[in-house]
């Protein structure tokens, strides 16, 4: 993983257990401090998988 997949999955890890759900189900976008391009993209890969 690249640095920036790193600080992208751990900003989504260290959010509570409903939001992260939420990102992932694509139930809702990121916002604050996760609302950036790489953990996007990352949010974009893990909703594929």
């Amino acid at each position: 993983m690249s640095d920036e997949e790193v600080d992208a999955l751990t900003r989504l890890l260290d959010l509570a257990d409903n939001p992260l759900m939420d990102l992932l189900l694509g139930r809702s976008e990121p916002e604050g401090e996760v609302d950036l391009p790489h953990v996007r993209a990352l949010l974009a890969r893990l909703r594929q998988a």
